[in-house]
């Protein structure tokens, strides 16, 4: 059985979130372009290792890897329960140890620099407001790419000051409402004057995306919404120009680290959408500063 085939059917019968069942597509594709395999009943121990061997060859994190390996390993599992192979191969020994990286967190001082290169005449991204806009979306609200992606207009209270994330774009399929700082607020009421300007009135408003860049840029051909990865190209052209490693993911961790400084650890876990709070702990990187400021409260004992 094709490879692509199966992962379809695994998928009709299985109750995934929207974006894990294009990941799974994504990862059966990579493997089938990668090793020119796309029978289930050819893929042998080998050529998993040749797999491997190419993924980390691209300069692959190890934890890329064996996030593919978990998704090929349940579709080969899947294709053995269902016969539709005699036995699996076996992959528990191709998983690679994964090396502690360094804290995925920015400078807030970097951060600002950020922003002000953004507004600056020789920034080269342009309208620079609504680059400011979605930097500021990601950093004050903590969310990620797809939920900022999939943001409408209906899902921000500008009374309530709110802003729902739901269930479609969420990594656990389901949603919660997060605070919406008065800057955020501002910056999107903005954004919102904009967008009715260029498309009316329209009854159906509350129903687009607030991120529609093409409206603004029309070198974007987005679809009416922003895509995940114009996102991500966006923030890798500022990291180049800045020489300020930026994102989506790494402003979501500066957050996280800045609130968790207060203690307010339950709130940060709703904020960040965890089911649970050793999920937000990972979020966490306290500066050595702080490290050092708490070790000299034990100055006190007087040991």
């Amino acid at each position: 059985m094709k490879i692509i085939k199966l992962t379809e059917m695994y998928l009709r019968e299985r109750n995934l979130a929207y974006y894990t069942k294009i990941h799974f597509r994504f990862v059966a594709r990579l493997f089938v372009k990668d090793m020119n395999i796309s029978e289930i009943q050819l893929v042998t121990h080998e050529s998993l290792i040749h797999w491997r061997e190419k993924v980390l060859d691209r300069n692959s994190s190890e934890s890329t890897w064996n996030n593919y390996l978990r998704h090929f390993r349940i579709l080969i599992n899947y294709a053995a329960m269902k016969d539709i192979i005699d036995y699996a191969p076996s992959i528990g020994m191709l998983s690679v140890t994964c090396f502690e990286e360094k804290p995925k967190v920015m400078r807030i001082e970097d951060l600002r620099k950020v922003i002000k290169y953004l507004k600056s005449e020789r920034s080269p991204f342009k309208p620079s407001w609504f680059w400011v806009t979605m930097i500021r979306t990601f950093f004050y609200t903590g969310m990620r790419r797809r939920q900022l992606a999939g943001l409408r207009w209906e899902h921000v209270s500008f009374s309530d000051h709110t802003i729902k994330l739901v269930a479609l774009t969420s990594k656990n399929k389901r949603s919660w409402y997060i605070p919406a700082p008065m800057l955020v607020i501002a910056d999107l009421d903005k954004l919102r004057h904009y967008t009715h300007k260029l498309v009316g009135d329209d009854e159906q408003f509350g129903k687009r995306f607030v991120f529609d860049i093409e409206l603004f840029n029309s070198k974007f051909k987005c679809e009416d919404r922003i895509k995940e990865s114009t996102v991500s190209n966006f923030f890798k052209r500022l990291s180049l120009k800045t020489g300020i490693r930026v994102s989506a993911h790494r402003m979501r961790h500066t957050m996280a680290t800045e609130l968790a400084s207060k203690g307010k650890y339950k709130e940060l876990q709703l904020i960040l959408g965890h089911a649970n709070v050793k999920t937000t702990m990972k979020y966490i990187h306290p500066e050595m500063k702080t490290i050092r400021n708490l070790l000299d409260t034990l100055n006190d004992t007087g040991i």
